[in-house]
């Protein structure tokens, strides 16, 4: 996904798992500062893919690829056996 591109449930996931995966960063604070997860790849997006890129030591052109994809933490969900419900955690996925 690049600039104004992508559909809106992917951005938006992108969009949550930097809110949660990356709070108190940059890249969240951007994301929140133009719209919050609102599902479209504009400027705030671009600048914390930007960001996170460079974080990352990958290149830092604001594009989400496959080395993005695999490079980010994504906010994923476990299931509490104990006491019901989910848990929300970040880590790493291989696509």
């Amino acid at each position: 996904m690049q600039y104004q591109t992508g559909s809106s449930n992917a951005v938006k996931t992108l969009q949550t798992s930097i809110l949660r995966c990356y709070s108190g960063t940059y890249a969240a604070d951007r994301i929140r500062a133009t719209g919050g997860a609102d599902g479209f790849y504009g400027t705030g997006t671009v600048d914390a893919v930007r960001w996170l890129q460079s974080m990352l030591g990958l290149s830092a052109d604001g594009v989400y690829g496959p080395a993005t994809r695999n490079a980010i933490e994504w906010l994923g969900y476990s299931q509490d056996v104990v006491n019901g419900g989910l848990n929300p955690y970040c880590a790493t996925h291989s696509f």
